[in-house]
């Protein structure tokens, strides 16, 4: 069958990921996904990178990032994009913007500002994960982002600022 790439990789020194060590080889794309990895491709594609000399990786993931913090106002995470960084773990050290409730959201804004998050232009419009979910396919995204729900925001949005110990009922809503 007669292909066209979308992209060809053509002699890199691929390191997998597998533990395997490096060797050098050509990689197709075909649209999104990695068509084919070899020694020598010879069908031809719309646009060939020379990566000679040069390593070529999958995408690395940062488990402790804070771009929920900066998402908002620099959505390409353009940084960590040109470090290779693909994926990102969000909602690290207890800080994150969901879940809120109505009754405490002005409290959920407050301690992301305390902490430099940039929000939206509307703040925060969202209470469960899925609306964050919604917000952020509104944004042309970077990275894929992997959210935890931070314990702080669970907190406050169960109980506020309250320094006491949560009561059975809000241990359970958390």
């Amino acid at each position: 069958m007669f292909c066209v790439y979308s992209v060809l990789i053509r002699g890199g020194q691929i390191i997998d990921g597998t533990a395997k060590p490096s060797y050098q080889a050509d990689i197709a794309v075909y649209d999104d996904r990695i068509a084919a990895v070899a020694e020598n491709i010879k069908e031809p594609a719309q646009v060939v990178i020379d990566a000679a000399g040069q390593v070529v990786a999958p995408g690395f993931i940062d488990i402790h990032s804070h771009t929920d913090e900066t998402i908002f106002s620099t959505p390409l995470s353009d940084s960590k994009l040109m470090q290779g960084v693909t994926s990102e773990v969000i909602g690290n050290c207890g800080i994150g913007l969901f879940p809120t409730s109505k009754e405490h959201v002005a409290d959920l804004e407050n301690y992301a500002k305390v902490h430099g998050f940039v929000l939206g232009p509307d703040g925060i419009t969202w209470e469960k994960f899925s609306d964050y979910a919604d917000e952020l396919t509104k944004l042309p995204l970077g990275p894929n982002l992997l959210p935890l729900v931070a314990h702080g925001a669970l907190r406050i949005a169960v109980m506020g600022f309250d320094n006491r110990p949560p009561t059975d009922t809000e241990m359970a809503t958390m």
